[in-house]
C-alpha cells in the first residue's frame, strides 16, 4: 500500500527504478506521489476513459511536463494521430 511506497524507494530506489502500479487515477495521483513514488503506471483509468487523450492530458498535466520521459509523451502523440477516443 501507500504506506509501503516511502520504504520500498529508500531501500532499492537508487539501485533499482521502482514503479507503483495498480489502481491509480488521476483523482489519487497526488497521493500516490505524496507517498514517496517516483515512477506510476496507470492502465486502467486511462483505458476505460471516455477520451483517453484528455485523460492523458489530465495526469500529465498532474505530474508536469518536467516529471515525464520520452515514452509517455510518445503514447499520447500516437493517441492523437488515432483521434484520442476509446472504443
Amino acid at each position: 500500500g501507500l504506506g509501503d511506497v516511502k520504504e520500498v524507494e529508500a531501500a532499492v530506489g537508487s539501485e533499482l527504478p521502482v514503479f507503483c502500479i495498480g489502481g491509480i487515477k488521476a483523482g489519487s495521483l497526488g497521493e500516490v506521489l505524496g507517498a514517496g513514488a517516483k515512477r506510476v503506471v496507470i492502465v486502467s483509468a486511462l483505458l476505460q476513459a471516455g477520451n483517453i487523450r484528455d485523460s492523458c492530458r489530465e495526469v500529465r498535466g498532474r505530474l508536469g511536463r518536467n516529471r515525464l520521459d520520452k515514452t509517455c509523451n510518445i503514447g499520447l502523440e500516437s493517441l492523437e494521430e488515432k483521434g484520442g477516443t476509446s472504443p
